[in-house]
């Protein structure tokens, strides 16, 4: 029997409880990339544009950027873009509390592969699935990113119902049990209108997801600074 077959048997419910704390994890930060121009697409669009961005395959604009700093993922070859005598092929996926998604490096400073952000793992962003219903996807600051709790998540940026959804990373945080079946770890997921952290035991699979990388590796994505953006 499937995880996901066994945890709807068990009738298993849809609130996240706080549970009890884990040890703290290590710290974990982004790194920050600066936009220069203004009005820059941030784009998604699923796997085919998490495996190479492009502006035909990441259709999905999730928020239009103007200069500031910003928190970023990871970075991936794609399709070239070429603006104001520069050009580059590599897009940096950059977090924000809405709207994460995909921005070509032509539009930030520095060189074309930026030296200070990771290249982003093989099947990073990955996909995964949520099987029960009413689940919150949580945000809140550095204090979630690194312990994730509903306590330090107080943001709830959305209400997901059965889906396979984006995942960026899982950290390890607030213990979480419910159907018989416990997790430590959470998993940061990218919706269109928004991203957030998911208890473990409502996503299909093991305690430690094993298609995506902890955050640790990869650096979960931070609360955004000096944005103006709109939810596509």
């Amino acid at each position: 029997m499937s995880l996901m077959a066994a945890l709807l048997l068990a009738g298993v419910g849809t609130g996240l409880g706080a549970g009890a704390a884990s040890a703290a994890p290590s710290p974990v930060s982004a790194p920050t990339v600066h936009l220069y121009a203004s009005s820059v697409n941030v784009r998604h669009g699923g796997s085919a544009c998490n495996s190479s961005p492009s502006t035909s395959t990441c259709t999905t604009v999730g928020a239009t950027l103007n200069a500031g700093n910003q928190k970023a993922l990871c970075q991936r070859a794609g399709q070239t873009i070429s603006d104001g005598g520069y050009s580059s092929k590599y897009w940096t996926w950059v977090a924000l509390s809405s709207g994460s998604g995909w921005v070509s490096n032509v539009y930030i400073t520095g060189n074309a592969h930026l030296a200070n952000v990771p290249d982003c793992q093989s099947g990073d962003p990955a996909s995964v699935h949520v099987y029960a219903t009413s689940v919150n996807v949580r945000h809140g600051g550095t204090t979630c990113n690194n312990n994730p709790s509903v306590a330090n998540c107080p943001t709830v940026g959305a209400t997901i119902q059965p889906s396979t959804i984006t995942a960026l990373c899982q950290q390890s945080g607030a213990t979480v049990s419910d159907g018989g079946y416990t997790s430590k770890y959470w998993t940061w997921v990218v919706l269109p209108s928004t991203s957030g952290f998911v208890s473990n035991v409502y996503i299909t699979g093991d305690a430690h997801l094993a298609g995506v990388p902890d955050c640790a590796k990869t650096n979960v994505p931070g609360a955004p600074t000096g944005v103006i953006a709109t939810a596509g």
